[in-house]
């Protein structure tokens, strides 16, 4: 179960980073904008 829970971290925090670089060409607060979301996302799948 931890390496899912791993797995899921590495997913989720590549994720995040992909998409904060996406977003930096157009505007800087994109990629801190998106960011929240990620975490509410792993937060809840770590209460499951």
């Amino acid at each position: 179960m931890k390496k899912v829970l791993s797995v899921v971290l590495l997913v989720a925090t590549i994720f995040a980073l992909s998409s904060n670089f996406s977003n930096s060409n157009e505007v800087a607060g994109g990629g801190g904008a998106s960011l929240p979301p990620a975490g509410s996302t792993m937060s809840s799948t770590i209460d499951y």
